[in-house]
């Protein structure tokens, strides 16, 4: 059975969010180091 080369909107609903969810926690995570300073290594 050949693969689908397209995208439907469900695909494409997902991967936004999931891709806003990783940013997400990206950057609260960078956050929380920079408020925690060196002890964030610990």
């Amino acid at each position: 059975m050949p693969l689908k080369k397209e995208l439907g909107y469900l695909d494409l609903l997902i991967l936004g969010i999931a891709g806003a969810v990783g940013t997400g926690a990206l950057f609260s995570t960078a956050g929380m180091t920079a408020e925690a300073g060196p002890s964030a290594v610990l």
